[in-house]
């Protein structure tokens, strides 16, 4: 019979719990890294629905670029988006994009958002003639949330008016390719909004007629497309004022200074539409808030004739509040999938979200059948990211002691094994 060899029990290694209490130190004191990093973009997306249907063309191409808000207070995704698409290329035909198709949806996942309401405004603003309207309500693209003042703004760009015929600034008058700001309220969840009206002039450097997209308030200013480059404008709020009926009167209630800090797409090296081959800045861009005192700035670009160009998102970022911007960098490493699905002619963003420090980016594209689709991959559960504290001078001394003990009893005890 075979002697089963006892294992010899060594005593219990005081290192042990030495080693426990630094890994302990090493984890509750790591510091927060403070500076931006160029964002990642993930390869593989979720495909992002509304009442379970996914976004883009099931709905309406408008539906493919909403705009998404984590509210880390309730714990909940806010999104704004457009579920009508306009009919055809005359004035009437636009008449389906007003308030009135915007949804305001919720979402405990970032995924699979739910119908809360429909968009309205209080009162009838659009009564009577404003701002030189004729058109009455115009139609409104490309929505994009934003706190100001401390309260959720919904801002709204209106198209040229390239239908009418009609002299600058056609029958959109003061909203004619400019922005409108509309007030939430101080919590996210309101559907009846305020209208503040279009972004007004100031003298001789007004926003209307300057702008092709909202890309969001940060600190007060508020980014746009300046005619291809990134526009920034401080924003004044005037207090309530009475419309005007003209165009280019005032009062306003919202002004700012019309102002270009970057050139995105000469950033790429690529020429503008002046030139073969040239690109243009995309309307649907966002410029958030980084947490760590800067500003990061994602977007994506499309050629000239309106095609879809590639499979980026690109990336710039400010250390001084937006006034001056980095080299732009594409954040994915190859094309990206949504659903499981390849994607075909290109991505264009939607929004960006941030959630416990985290930058989710919401994009569309086109899948193997044609379907116009919007995917993203916020994380699984929204409570498991836990900020770490910041390690102080005091901690990194204590810290280092105690390596410097744990390393010389281990050698101690070494000398002693070999004796």
């Amino acid at each position: 019979m075979n002697a089963v060899a006892t294992p010899t029990r060594r005593p219990a290694s005081r290192i042990a719990p030495l080693a426990g209490i630094l890994l302990g130190a090493s984890c509750a004191l790591a510091p927060f890294v403070a500076s931006a990093v160029v964002p990642v973009g993930s390869l593989v997306n979720q495909t992002i629905r509304l009442d379970g249907t996914p976004l883009g063309s099931a709905i309406a191409n408008r539906s493919s670029v909403p705009s998404v808000v984590y509210d880390a207070a309730g714990a909940t995704w806010h999104m704004w988006v457009q579920v009508a698409d306009e009919t055809g290329s005359t004035g009437p035909d636009f008449y389906p994009l007003r308030i009135g198709s915007y949804r305001h949806a919720t979402s405990a996942d970032g995924v699979n958002f739910s119908t809360a309401a429909t968009l309205s405004f209080t009162g009838t603003p659009f009564a009577a003639t404003i701002y030189g309207s004729t058109y009455g309500e115009p139609p409104w693209v490309y929505p994009k949330a934003s706190i100001w003042n401390g309260r959720y703004t919904l801002g709204l760009w209106t198209i040229n008016d390239f239908f009418s015929g009609t002299p600058y600034p056609g029958v959109f008058g003061d909203y004619n390719y400019n922005i409108s700001l509309n007030d939430i309220g101080p919590a996210p969840g309101n559907a009846v909004l305020t209208h503040l009206g279009p972004v007004g002039a100031v003298p001789l450097n007004g926003i209307y007629g300057q702008t092709a997209g909202h890309f969001g308030i940060v600190n007060g200013a508020m980014y746009y497309d300046n005619n291809s480059a990134l526009g920034r404008a401080a924003l004044s709020d005037n207090g309530s004022v009475v419309f005007p009926a003209a165009f280019g009167t005032g009062p306003w209630q919202v002004t700012a200074v019309n102002a270009a800090v970057a050139s995105p797409v000469a950033g790429l090296g690529i020429p503008d539409c002046s030139q073969v081959g040239g690109a243009y800045l995309h309307n649907s861009a966002r410029v958030i808030d980084n947490g760590d005192g800067t500003l990061g700035f994602f977007f994506t670009i499309r050629n000239c004739d309106g095609t879809r160009r590639d499979f980026q998102v690109y990336y710039m970022e400010s250390a001084d509040d937006g006034a001056t911007w980095g080299t732009p960098v594409g954040i994915f490493a190859a094309a990206p999938t949504i659903g499981g699905n390849a994607l075909f002619t290109g991505v264009t963003l939607a929004d960006v979200a941030i959630i416990n420090g985290q930058r989710i980016v919401y994009f569309n594209a086109f899948d193997a059948a044609g379907n116009l689709i919007v995917g993203a991959l916020p994380p699984r559960v929204a409570s498991e990211s836990v900020p770490v504290p910041a390690l102080p001078p005091a901690g990194l001394a204590l810290m280092g002691a105690l390596l410097a003990s744990a390393a010389a009893y281990a050698l101690r005890r070494r000398a002693r094994t070999l004796r």
